[in-house]
């Protein structure tokens, strides 16, 4: 049964179920944001800082220590961290706070969504963004990727609330988003091409039917005076936000900062491939990016203004980002976001489907028969990514073999529908569970260990070891564990100087010099400090390269059953500590 379309101005009927009432409903989203807050703050510093995180924390921790950065970057990660600094003091976890608080909001925007989505899809799309590997790693990483994807998606929501509604409200919340979002970081000019790409579409449509688009302009011409009050919301905001409220009056040259990290962005060298806009969504999230897709294409094939939208916003972002060699793992949540919206109404409708016609042992036996299955598929794959044998992966395409004859003849017995959607509701409970599994391995991985394509250069915990022992050194010949003079020579110092940071005769330089008399010193491995001293080293790893390379089939998966790659290449660091005189 094909669920009626909802179009931009087509409302559906609310049905008798548990999303009828608004306060259970409203109490869900509630659990459902608590939920999102834990998945992101628990154990929000247990990861070290990566080099960019490092440089973006000290940016914020000058400014909050009343220096100016050297860039200000993202004014509203900047200052916001920077001002969670003055409150709570400089760590990872309040480094990592603002963008952790942004990715849990994320889960309340398609609460808005609901006329257009249905309750249910509504919820399934919060779901989904609640889970999402991309969200939950973006979200527990220093940068204005997840601010971008929430503010994106908020000022999508209150401009399509105006476009129906034409309620001043909706425009002033608009015009303040647009703000907000200019501030976020290099992501927003990805989000404002695709808005007006869409917007362009929406309209050349609209014109044939569609009285929301098509009386948007005849809406702004009849309230100049809310147009006028709108521009001074999005200019008060531009500088409440660039300014920290006029205590900090030369952030305002961080949206410059943004603009030219965007731009300079397509002639730098990223540590990402360029095709993980695309495969990467595939890999960790398959639920989002399968039905999602599926969800775009009836929504194109049933001519619905939104789904469409939705789908070529997501389609063109990505594609943006392919030619954008700065990508980062937490853009690719600018791609994730409005897939999930569609992934979670195109599930809402196949589980109203199925429900509706349901046949417990017709249909109960062929998930059953399909569940076990999969649990002999995953066996057979755990067995060749353990010993190599070949016969495992043969026996694993028999797997696959038997799920295709089971369709075919459940198809045969009781109709190619039939099948397809006990197909599609079996692999939507299958993906969800690799979903889950990959966001649990992705977002919570402590000691390092599990090699994560969206971490591609992950920090090593001894950085902060190397620190701790600094510590230790200055504490013993000292008597105060900040006093003894350091000095870090490396070519990206952003890490240790993050975690040496609280010493006051801390000197760092990009490249050796000439001789350095302080009583520790921080050098790449092989290199020798010049000194005129005596000094004892002791090696420590920095940091590890978990870039895409070529695997073979086992080491494939190997990681994506476990995250294990061979050794790859490491940084290491050798800590020179001047010998005692005693």
């Amino acid at each position: 049964m094909r669920m009626p379309r909802i179009g931009m101005t087509d409302k559906p009927e609310v049905q008798n179920s548990l999303f009828a009432r608004m306060t259970t409903e409203t109490a869900i989203y509630g659990a459902l944001l608590l939920v999102s807050l834990m998945l992101r703050l628990v154990d929000l510093d247990a990861r070290p800082l990566s080099s960019a995180e490092a440089a973006q924390a000290l940016g914020a921790w000058q400014l909050a220590q009343g220096h100016e950065p050297v860039t200000v970057g993202s004014p509203l990660l900047t200052n916001g961290t920077a001002f969670l600094f003055f409150l709570f003091g400089a760590n990872d976890f309040t480094a990592r706070l603002l963008p952790a608080l942004f990715g849990a909001l994320l889960v309340l925007l398609p609460y808005f969504w609901r006329e257009r989505l249905g309750h249910e899809g509504a919820f399934l799309a919060a779901l989904l963004l609640a889970v999402s590997p991309l969200s939950l790693f973006g979200s527990r990483w220093l940068g204005p990727e997840a601010l971008a994807a929430l503010l994106g998606l908020g000022l999508v929501t209150a401009l399509v609330r105006f476009a129906d509604t034409g309620t001043p409200r909706s425009l002033y919340a608009s015009a303040a988003l647009l703000g907000l979002l200019l501030a976020s970081g290099p992501g927003a000019y990805f989000v404002l091409l695709a808005l007006v790409a869409a917007a362009l579409a929406a309209w050349t449509l609209g014109r044939r039917g569609n009285p929301a688009m098509a009386g948007l302009g005849e809406r702004l011409k009849a309230a100049p005076a809310d147009a006028r009050a709108a521009g001074l919301v999005f200019g008060a905001t531009v500088v409440g936000v660039g300014t920290l409220l006029l205590f900090h009056v030369q952030g305002l040259r961080g949206f410059g900062d943004v603009l030219s990290a965007w731009w300079h962005g397509f002639s730098r060298v990223g540590a990402l491939p360029w095709f993980s806009p695309f495969l990467w969504p595939v890999l960790y999230e398959p639920i989002v990016f399968v039905f999602g897709i599926i969800g775009g294409i009836q929504a194109v094939r049933d001519r619905d203004l939104l789904g469409s939208g939705l789908l070529g916003s997501a389609l063109g972002i990505a594609i943006m980002l392919m030619a954008w060699p700065a990508r980062t793992a937490g853009d690719l949540l600018l791609v994730s976001v409005p897939l999930a919206l569609l992934a979670g109404r195109c599930v809402a409708r196949l589980w109203e489907s199925a429900r509706a016609d349901w046949r417990g042992v017709r249909d109960g036996v062929y998930v059953a028969v399909f569940a076990i299955l999969a649990m002999y598929v995953y066996l057979q794959l755990a067995g060749f990514a353990e010993r190599g044998n070949i016969e495992f992966a043969i026996l694993a395409w028999v797997g696959i073999g038997l799920v295709a004859v089971l369709t075919l003849g459940q198809g045969v017995l009781h109709g190619a529908d039939n099948a397809l959607r006990n197909l599609a509701v079996a692999g939507a409970a299958l993906t969800f569970v690799v979903t889950l599994s990959a966001a649990v391995g992705s977002a919570y991985n402590p000691s390092g260990k599990n090699a994560e394509y969206l971490d591609p250069m992950p920090t090593s915990p001894q950085a902060r070891m190397l620190a701790g022992d600094v510590a230790t050194w200055s504490l013993r010949r000292m008597g105060d564990a900040h006093e003894m003079s350091v000095a870090v020579m490396l070519p990206d110092p952003a890490v240790l100087q993050w975690y040496l940071r609280d010493f006051r005769k801390l000197e760092v330089y990009s490249e050796s010099v000439g001789p350095v008399n302080a009583e520790a010193i921080v050098t790449l491995e092989g290199v020798q400090p010049k000194v005129g001293a005596a000094y004892v080293g002791q090696p420590y790893e920095l940091a590890r390269d978990s870039r895409w390379r070529g695997l073979s089939a086992r080491d494939w998966w190997r990681w994506a059953l476990w995250r294990e790659l061979p050794a790859s290449s490491q940084t290491r660091v050798v800590l020179w500590i001047k010998a005692s005189q005693e």
